[in-house]
């Protein structure tokens, strides 16, 4: 629970899926849109997180952001972090989600 007078905002989804991606440009999209089509009451959130991929993920990811049916964030990081990397992902992009659950992968 919040302390008084501290800066509090109540989760606007009932859950957040953070997405490591690191290779993923060929396959993100079917992901996404997998997700964009399950009905989660509360409203849910797709944060993709770019671990400095080498292929082109990161523009992959940018164009879902046009056509998205639900909330998605991207959160672009400058390099990848080695065999920490995707619970690196996760912590670097806590800050950018909003759930009042979290899913994440493996």
């Amino acid at each position: 629970m919040a302390e008084a007078g501290s800066e509090y905002a109540a989760p606007r989804f009932a859950l957040s899926i953070v997405i490591p991606v690191y290779n993923g440009a060929a396959s993100i999209a079917e992901l996404v849109g997998a997700l964009e089509e399950l009905s989660i009451e509360g409203g849910h959130e797709i944060v993709l997180v770019n671990d400095g991929s080498p292929d082109n993920s990161l523009e992959v990811c940018r164009s879902l952001l046009d056509k998205a049916r639900v909330p998605i964030t991207l959160v672009s990081l400058a390099r990848n972090y080695g065999s920490y990397g995707r619970s690196s992902s996760r912590k670097r992009s806590s800050c950018h989600y909003n759930g009042r659950r979290l899913a994440k992968s493996a």
